[in-house]
């Protein structure tokens, strides 16, 4: 299974739609569209990754990166992307734990006032 796929199945759960027909309504696309997608005729394009990646509340890099590696030509190519995807998930990661942090450290200064 290709990233694609995996990341629409990952938007069925998160969208609490069953079929795929209801998933290409839910995310404004065309069921023909979707079904090559499934069929691994094609891979998802910029503008899909970006529906993706809002659907899942992910990272659009993320999402773009996993994809676009599995399609580049090149092992240099794979390698950029891979990049990518990996520095988007790492400073999203990153970005959460500072948040949590940052929110803690709010509280007890709240706590000591």
């Amino acid at each position: 299974m290709n990233a694609t796929n995996r990341y629409l199945d990952q938007c069925k759960t998160a969208l609490g739609v069953q079929s795929d027909y209801a998933l290409a309504k839910a995310l404004d696309v065309a069921t023909q569209r979707l079904s090559n997608y499934r069929s691994e005729r094609v891979s998802a394009d910029h503008e899909m990754c970006l529906k993706i990646a809002e659907a899942l509340r992910l990272d659009p890099m993320t999402v773009m990166g996993d994809v676009m590696k599995e399609t580049a030509r090149t092992p240099k190519a794979r390698a950029m992307w891979s990049k990518y995807s990996t520095a988007a998930l790492l400073f999203l990661t990153v970005g959460v734990i500072s948040a949590k942090y940052t929110s803690i450290l709010v509280e007890k200064c709240l706590y000591i006032m």
